[in-house]
């Protein structure tokens, strides 16, 4: 009876020893045949300062843009609308009221980026003198780290450049018409500098 007990043990760990020996072996296998892999044919791009690709687009379509980055930035509490010229419309505190204006900008193209020269405005009834009215929009105004103003040279620029909707690329202007309505960006690749 003992010897039969024994042949019982025997066979068992046998069995299960074969069991666990079938199992590695399959791991093994199929490890060897299926190799996890992460790359899948995509390499990084890394060149800095090339294209990657143009954008071409409409006034409503950028006016749709800038107001959702003026919004992510800063609230609302300005907005910017292309039409024939750039207007920038806010309202400012002025001898102890809060009195919205307009100003009527014209773009330009300069280095990738939009310069807006002033052209003429409107802000409530009154009259001030143009470089009046942007030191008080400098100071009252929260833009933006991308929209600079100029009081000096009575202008506002738009550095698309600096806009961080995208990670590792920049945007550049390469034409503003909005006369024609034609508008092109380029997406160009910061890299890893």
């Amino acid at each position: 009876m003992g010897k039969n007990k024994n042949w019982w043990k025997l066979a068992f760990f046998c069995l299960t020893s074969s069991l666990l020996l079938l199992i590695v072996i399959l791991l093994v296998t199929f490890y060897l045949l299926f190799p996890a892999s992460t790359n899948y044919g995509y390499d990084s791009y890394q060149s800095s300062g090339e294209t990657l690709f143009v954008i071409t687009t409409t006034k409503e379509k950028l006016n749709y843009f800038l107001a959702e980055q003026i919004t992510r930035d800063h609230g609302r509490n300005f907005q910017i609308i292309l039409d024939e010229h750039v207007l920038l419309e806010a309202a400012v505190p002025l001898l102890g009221r809060t009195v919205p204006f307009q100003l009527y900008l014209q773009p330009e193209v300069q280095g990738g980026n939009l310069a807006l020269r002033s052209e003429k405005f409107q802000i409530g009834e009154f009259r001030l003198p143009s470089e009046t009215l942007f030191r008080l929009i400098k100071n009252t105004i929260s833009f933006p780290e991308w929209i600079l103003v100029d009081v000096n040279e009575e202008m506002i620029f738009l550095r698309l450049n600096d806009i961080e909707a995208l990670e590792t690329m920049y945007i550049r202007i390469i034409k503003f018409d909005l006369e024609s309505d034609q508008i092109e960006f380029e997406l160009v690749s910061k890299g890893n500098n």
